[in-house]
């Protein structure tokens, strides 16, 4: 597997745990809500940091607000 591929994948691995986070913590007590979309937003984070290292242009700055 090339360099790309592995980008690829690792990119898509952190955005769907993110997202999988984000979606089961609707579903949990509101501690532990709060410490799944924290996580979620974390990878979110990590996401951005590699694609910018990678010298990819990141679509939506996380910390944006």
């Amino acid at each position: 597997m090339n360099s790309t591929a592995i980008d690829a994948a690792f990119t898509k691995a952190l955005r769907s745990r993110a997202e999988s986070l984000r979606f089961r913590s609707s579903s949990l007590n509101p501690v532990l809500a709060a410490t799944f979309q924290r996580r979620a937003c974390e990878l979110d984070l990590e996401l951005w940091v590699h694609e910018v290292r990678n010298g990819i242009t990141p679509a939506d700055p996380p910390l944006a607000a």
